[in-house]
C-alpha cells in the first residue's frame, strides 16, 4: 500500500466523523491530536473538512438513508471522491455548497476543531477555559 499524502490522511481522519455513529468524547480527542500532527493549520483543516470532505459524506448522516456507513469509509473510494471533490472546490457551485454544509453543522467536528484550536493557541482561545 502506497503511503498516504497529509491530505489523504486528513480526508481519512476527518470522514470519521461523517460515520453514522457517535463517537465518545476520547475518539474525539484522538482525532484531533492525529489532525494536529499534519502539516495544516486550523484554517486549511476547516476547508479540508467542508470543501473536500462534507460535501462527499454529508448524505451519509441525512435522511432518508436509513443505514448509513458507521463502520468505516472504504480509504480507496474516499481517496478517490476527495481528490475528485477537491479538484472542483474552486467553482462557485462547490463553494455555496460548502457555506450551506457549513450552516446545517456536524457538531463532531466542533468539537474536534476546539480541540485542534485548544492546542494550537492554548485554552483561552478555544473558548474551552474553565469557569468555575
Amino acid at each position: 500500500m502506497p503511503e498516504r499524502t497529509p491530505r489523504q490522511t486528513a480526508w481519512i481522519e476527518l470522514s470519521e466523523l461523517w460515520l453514522d455513529t457517535e463517537h465518545e468524547p476520547s475518539t474525539l480527542e484522538a482525532i484531533a491530536r492525529r489532525l494536529q500532527d499534519l502539516p495544516f493549520s486550523v484554517d486549511e483543516i476547516d476547508e479540508i473538512h467542508w470543501r473536500e470532505v462534507a460535501p462527499v459524506l454529508r448524505t451519509n448522516l441525512w435522511p432518508p438513508n436509513p443505514a448509513g456507513v458507521w463502520t468505516g469509509f472504504d480509504p480507496d473510494w474516499l481517496i478517490e471522491q476527495c481528490q475528485a471533490q477537491a479538484a472542483r472546490r474552486h467553482r462557485w457551485t462547490s463553494r455555496a455548497r460548502s457555506g450551506w454544509l457549513r450552516r446545517c453543522g456536524n457538531w463532531q467536528y466542533a468539537v474536534v476543531r476546539a480541540h485542534l484550536v485548544s492546542r494550537r493557541y492554548g485554552d483561552s482561545e478555544a473558548g474551552l477555559e474553565d469557569e468555575g
